[in-house]
């Protein structure tokens, strides 16, 4: 299991094939620079339109 902290903000990339996108390492580095710690940024892969319809409902019902 995970034990890490969730993030206060997730930003992110949702798609598929997302290897070649330069995003997560620019937003990373980015979030350093400026000291946001407690912002990550994730690239979702979302292969099949039932995989986005539970993505999405995970980020709707999300507290």
């Amino acid at each position: 299991m995970d034990n890490r902290q969730i993030p206060h903000s997730v930003f992110g990339l949702i798609g598929q094939r997302l290897d070649y996108s330069f995003s997560k390492a620019y937003f990373t580095e980015k979030f350093e620079k400026l000291g946001l710690d407690d912002y990550e940024y994730r690239n979702f892969e979302i292969k099949t339109e039932d995989d986005l319809l539970r993505f999405r409902e995970s980020v709707i019902n999300h507290p």
